[in-house]
């Protein structure tokens, strides 16, 4: 039904609303081999990498931006209404790349957004995919837990099920029904940690105790990675492991942030400058709750003998 283009070759900001049988015109060089492109790009990135895309589209992913505005990214946006069980939905396909550009130094064509939505019928501008500039951190840390995931798809199902699937790089699918509740929540986290703040800004996460079902080793990965405020997420945890309280314990090697004092203590975390500052006791006593925040010097004191986890089982933090 419409297909608009921006930025790539000579079409800028371009609509083209093609019917069931359509003729391009015109001069040599004024664009309609560029447009045949731009559609044989967008096609082929569903089922190929976008450098393979571009390649098979373009010849080479250099040269797919025009060098006249000041725009690293090409966007592209297709809407379409296909029949189904008697009923049209509206489809709406969002894509932007960046393609490398020349004398850059980069070869690959980098994702920075892409989104499917469906209306009509029983859809109400569903979100059916959504990728965001920052999901190769999350297949990152996704390959923490299974080594050989290459790329996590999607397939529709009936009754409107759409099924997820880790794919390894032979093509080889596992579904997601098949891996463990702890395996998901994990990846769950990495969602809303890693690509969820790219698409809205400067969110607020509630997280009750993360650490259940999963190792507090890989959730120590997991934060490392995600963006400090105020581009990343404001975060707040409730949590009662000792080994995840113990993220909180600033108590480092000649005040070098970032390196573990105590040997026997590995999970240690540079998640925010302040540690201690973001802890929160919380006690309740004659029917109504109190919240103070324990003594830094008193808690510093004692984290040579006793880590920080350590102290709350101990009930020393009060």
């Amino acid at each position: 039904r419409e297909f608009r283009v921006d930025n790539f070759k000579s079409l800028i900001n371009v609509v083209f609303e093609p019917g069931s049988a359509n003729l391009l015109i015109g001069r040599n060089n004024s664009g309609k081999t560029n447009l045949c492109q731009a559609l044989r790009f967008v096609s082929g990135s569903s089922a190929l990498e976008l450098k393979e895309a571009a390649r098979v589209a373009a010849g080479a992913s250099f040269g797919m931006t025009n060098f006249a505005p000041d725009k690293s990214t090409t966007d592209f946006t297709v809407r379409a209404e296909l029949p189904r069980g008697g009923e049209r939905l509206a489809f709406e396909y969002e894509l932007t790349v960046s393609p490398p550009r020349s004398g850059s130094g980069e070869t690959a064509t980098r994702l920075e957004r892409e989104v499917l939505r469906v209306g009509g019928g029983a859809f109400d501008d569903a979100v059916l995919l959504e990728n965001v500039s920052g999901q190769g951190r999350l297949m990152e840390v996704v390959r923490h837990v299974e080594p050989a995931s290459d790329v996590i798809n999607f397939l529709g199902g009936a009754e409107n099920n759409v099924f997820m699937l880790f794919e390894d790089r032979d093509g080889h699918a596992l579904p997601a029904a098949n891996a463990s509740s702890g395996t998901l929540r994990f990846l769950a986290l990495a969602y809303v940690l890693l690509a969820q703040p790219r698409a809205v800004p400067s969110p607020l996460f509630l997280i009750e105790e993360p650490e259940n079902g999963l190792h507090v080793g890989i959730l120590k990965t997991l934060f490392e990675m995600a963006d400090p405020p105020p581009a990343g997420p404001q975060l707040v945890f409730t949590s009662h492991a000792p080994y995840f309280i113990d993220l909180f314990d600033d108590h480092l090697d000649e005040g070098r942030r970032g390196t573990a004092r105590r040997r026997d203590q590995p999970y240690f975390i540079d998640l925010f400058d302040d540690h201690l500052d973001g802890v929160f006791l919380f006690n309740r006593d004659k029917g109504h709750t109190s919240i103070t925040r324990p003594d830094p010097a008193r808690v510093k004191a004692r984290l040579e003998d006793f880590p920080l986890g350590e102290q709350h089982f101990r009930d020393m933090l009060r």
